[in-house]
């Protein structure tokens, strides 16, 4: 949406424990990124035209520091926004 992504995975029902924060913004790619990692949400989530966006029912604004529970993974099959990037899973 404008020329962003938001990578969204099946959701579990599970949540790992890590705290993840940092500033919501985009990488160079254009994905949604959590400080300097690349946000992967739980299916539903979504992302809106001026760049927020709301996970597990909340919203996130463009530029505002966020916290979010999940875990560092690897990057989803397919994913364009960068091979070396570090990937944020949330729960």
């Amino acid at each position: 949406m404008n020329g962003r992504t938001l990578l969204t995975h099946p959701s579990t029902g599970a949540s790992a424990d890590a705290l993840g924060y940092g500033v919501l913004a985009t990488n160079p790619n254009g994905c949604m990124t959590m400080g300097k990692s690349v946000l992967v949400v739980p299916d539903g989530s979504g992302l809106s035209a001026e760049g927020s966006v709301t996970v597990l029912g909340k919203t996130y604004k463009l530029g505002s520091s966020i916290e979010l529970g999940g875990g560092s993974g690897n990057a989803p099959t397919g994913s364009k926004c960068g091979s070396k990037s570090d990937y944020f899973w949330v729960g």
